[in-house]
């Protein structure tokens, strides 16, 4: 895949042209204008939770993730917490993903405690969905 042409031409994308005007219509047919480096945390947490491109998404998450852990749409640490929610239903640990999670878990556990949370409610949220993803890995047959 090439990484400078936009999504629309990489996959033959069509613009939603209902009308309909929705936030999410007009996120999208403006993310299907994007290159693959173009993708924002935002853009991705949302391709995760909508099932669009999911294979893709977990791919640009998985990049993000491997800069800093924390990184969030909604909140701090939001991206982890949406990828542990929506694992069931996605193939996240294919190929090489499964050693780079292992990396992401780790700099994740290490750094809770540096981290500057912006309350105690996005820190308990993040341990939960942290604590979440370790049991689905693990029984996915995933060994840390």
């Amino acid at each position: 895949m090439t990484k400078l042409k936009s999504l629309k031409e990489i996959y033959g994308l069509e613009e939603d042209a209902s009308g309909f005007g929705s936030s999410l219509v007009l996120w999208y047919n403006r993310l299907i204008k994007k290159t693959y480096d173009d993708l924002n945390v935002k853009d991705v947490s949302i391709m995760v939770r909508q099932s669009i491109l999911p294979e893709l998404a977990i791919d640009k998450a998985i990049e993000i993730l491997l800069k800093n852990p924390f990184s969030g749409d909604l909140g701090d640490g939001d991206l982890l917490c949406t990828i542990a929610k929506n694992m069931s239903s996605l193939d996240v640990a294919r190929g090489n993903n499964h050693d780079k999670l292992l990396v992401i878990w780790r700099q994740s556990n290490e750094g809770i405690s540096k981290f500057e949370w912006a309350n105690d409610k996005s820190k308990r949220d993040f341990i939960s969905n942290l604590k979440e993803l370790d049991y689905l890995l693990a029984n996915r047959g995933i060994e840390w």
